[in-house]
């Protein structure tokens, strides 16, 4: 084991070498890339852990964004993925009394939390572990038993390489003429050029857009090619794609922030539009 552990840690310290040789940006060594793909789940449950329910804000802002989350009055089956402790599920809950949620998230500890909470409902919710990057979705949830379902700052903590294969099991689950409600990080956000600013000190790039947090936790950042091109691949339809702008101030450390975020709306089609058989863009 001692053994093992001098042999990353010389792979680690080349790559930094180098690196800081010729100007460049660090690369996380492949050991650790493996690991924090391997090890996401572990690396959440210590996140959510330390910071409970306290460090998401319940996203009532969905509503407006995505209005077909609104009730119209029939009852709706709606599918959460990646819900954490429940920022996007308990506002849909208060918001429409015809809606049945499926959440799942691949930390054991978030779906603890998001349980123990007062307005959880088993009548109304269906919350359980799941990590869709990697496993089919339970008998539970039929294929096209779904109308609508979300991915909001879900995307992000995974591999690009994980992606197709979890969109192709929510296209399965949703029902024909589905949505998916999408917002994740874009390309350019304050957060990717801190990211690019400390890659300069320490490694925590994983591949192009695609870093790692001091918690092991991972972010990946969009572009409006990209996002096109893996949705329309997998199967749906482009109804909406921006890009949102927002500065927000941070009062306490008198900070302006310029956040950017990619939103879209996407729609399950039977037959996939034609898509030349090439790989994903480069952002």
């Amino acid at each position: 084991r001692m053994e093992k552990k001098e042999d990353e840690k010389a792979e680690f310290d080349y790559a930094a070498a180098y690196a800081q040789a010729f100007g460049l940006t660090k690369i996380v060594p492949k050991f650790w890339r493996e690991k924090y793909d391997r090890e996401a789940n572990k690396f959440w449950n210590k996140f959510y852990k330390s910071n409970t329910t306290n460090f998401f804000k319940d996203r009532h802002w969905l509503l407006r964004e995505f209005p077909d989350f609104n009730s119209d009055g029939t009852p709706k089956v709606a599918m959460e993925v990646g819900c954490g402790v429940g920022n996007t599920v308990f506002p849909l809950l208060e918001e429409n009394p015809d809606i049945f949620v499926h959440a799942f998230d691949f930390s054991a500890h978030a779906i603890k939390l998001l349980q123990e909470q007062p307005a959880y409902a088993s009548n109304r919710c269906n919350a359980f572990v799941h990590d869709i990057s990697s496993q089919d979705l339970p008998d539970s949830i039929a294929a096209s038993s779904v109308d609508m379902a979300s991915l909001i700052f879900v995307l992000s903590a995974m591999s690009p390489d994980q992606m197709s294969s979890s969109l192709a099991r929510i296209h399965r689950a949703l029902k024909p003429g589905g949505s998916i409600f999408f917002r994740d990080y874009a390309v350019k956000d304050m957060a990717q050029k801190r990211f690019e600013s400390e890659s300069k000190v320490g490694a925590n790039k994983i591949q192009d857009n695609f870093y790692v947090r001091g918690d092991g936790t991972r972010s990946f950042f969009f572009s409006l090619d990209f996002a096109e091109v893996l949705f329309t691949k997998a199967g749906f339809k482009t109804e909406q794609l921006i890009m949102h702008e927002k500065d927000i101030e941070n009062k306490k450390e008198e900070k302006k922030m310029h956040r950017i975020w990619i939103q879209g709306i996407f729609r399950k089609i039977e037959v996939p539009s034609p898509v030349p058989s090439v790989s994903l863009p480069d952002q």
